[in-house]
């Protein structure tokens, strides 16, 4: 999947919105190495430093603000935020609903197993009854619940990605 990240600015007039604002209220999650605090707590990463870069040739502060992942698009559509700054699957619901940016990074769903399960869950066949989980809201549970290789498994749910890996 390609990635999408600035969504809210497009050319209906978000931008000019935006602009007289002097700043960009940026969603995000914490996800090293995208988003994250440093030792000294300051908040770093690919997607921080290159929203940061991205504001400051546009003039614009840039503000960091938190949000829940499943709610992505209700924060944007509520104006919350005025982008998504945060890895989002590029859809055709999504291409019609937002402005989206040109993807610079792709992106692929995997599954995440312990070493000594990697021969065990080798087909999608033996994932009957296997634990899964993924972010809530990300396109791994989309896949995880319309892909009829995963009907058998018991997922869940979680709210963050690094919920999901710590399970693992």
């Amino acid at each position: 999947d390609a990635v999408e990240d600035t969504a809210a600015v497009d050319a209906t007039g978000d931008f000019e919105y935006v602009k007289n604002n002097g700043e960009m209220i940026i969603g995000i999650t914490y996800f090293e190495p995208m988003n994250y605090f440093d030792e000294t707590g300051k908040l770093v990463g690919f997607e921080t430093e290159f929203a940061t870069a991205v504001c400051e040739k546009l003039g614009l502060t840039p503000k960091f603000q938190e949000i829940d992942w499943s709610a992505k698009e209700t924060e944007l559509n509520s104006g919350n935020i005025d982008c998504i700054w945060n890895g989002m699957t590029i859809t055709p619901d999504r291409e019609e609903t937002m402005g989206i940016s040109n993807p610079y990074m792709a992106n692929k769903q995997v599954l995440v197993v312990k070493a000594e399960n990697v021969e065990k869950y080798s087909d999608s066949a033996n994932l009957t009854g296997a634990a899964i989980c993924a972010e809530e809201g990300s396109a791994g549970e989309e896949v995880i619940t319309t892909d009829a290789a995963f009907s058998g498994a018991n997922f869940v749910s979680v709210s963050t990605m690094a919920t999901a890996l710590m399970e693992v």
